[in-house]
């Protein structure tokens, strides 16, 4: 009874730490996001992404992400974050995508033509419609190369019988 009590535990300790790891990825996408758009900010929006911040920090939900993960919501946090914010150091690296070179490029490359993805949404995988439309060419292509092998395995004989009577 003990061995299985101590298991359980020890499961909803893993629980905890797992979804404590979660809701720190939330405040540091939180914290990404802010310096992003610190660094990109017009001069008619200054100081617009860190006000944001503070304000998302402060707030019932923000104050309940903050604790979920593990760390005490009050206004010495929101201020270290906003500090954080205005130095521009990212929290996280960017991944690395290999281009077609494979020189390592390490933002965010189109999956067609391998260019830059500047202003794209995060889920963004293409650049510009002409490359998804360009994908989906070759894709239907290949489909149609697949449908015409097939034909040509099932129908070989009749092919090849009538290239021959063809060519007489």
């Amino acid at each position: 009874m003990t061995n299985a009590l101590t298991e359980e535990y020890a499961n909803l300790d893993e629980q905890a730490t797992r979804m404590r790891a979660m809701w720190s990825a939330v405040v540091l996408t939180s914290l990404n996001d802010a310096i992003r758009h610190t660094a990109t900010e017009s001069k008619k929006h200054k100081g617009l992404a860190l006000k944001t911040l503070r304000l998302w920090a402060n707030s019932r939900d923000g104050r309940k992400v903050i604790s979920l993960a593990g760390i005490n919501p009050d206004k010495r946090t929101t201020e270290g974050m906003v500090a954080f914010a205005v130095k521009g150091v990212p929290t996280t690296q960017p991944r690395t995508y290999g281009c077609r070179e494979g020189c390592g490029v390490t933002e965010r490359a189109c999956k067609w033509c391998g260019g830059g993805m500047e202003g794209k949404r995060r889920d963004a995988v293409f650049c510009s419609k002409k490359c998804i439309s360009a994908l989906r060419h070759q894709a239907n292509a290949e489909q149609i190369s697949e449908k015409k092998r097939k034909y040509y395995k099932a129908n070989a004989e009749k092919i090849r019988e009538y290239n021959r009577e063809t060519n007489l």
